[in-house]
């Protein structure tokens, strides 16, 4: 158990830290693109905040959502 203590490596070569590191890595043009393809999979919880909207995250239609846009068994 003590490798999931560890940091992935590759967390630690991109110097990323905490929950907002990813800020220090990716410019907002870069974050504009990740959202358009994530949006693409009906994965509308994830924005340019920290984590997610967590509201969208737990919504009860979430399932039919990604399904909608094919993802998830049918």
């Amino acid at each position: 158990m003590a490798i999931m203590e560890q940091p992935s490596s590759t967390i630690s070569s991109a110097g990323m830290r905490g929950l907002n590191g990813w800020r220090q890595v990716l410019s907002p043009g870069q974050v504009s693109s990740i959202l358009v393809v994530v949006r693409g999979f009906g994965l509308s919880f994830y924005g340019d905040t920290d984590g997610p909207d967590n509201a969208r995250l737990y919504a009860p239609d979430l399932a039919a959502r990604v399904r909608a846009v094919g993802g998830g068994p049918r």
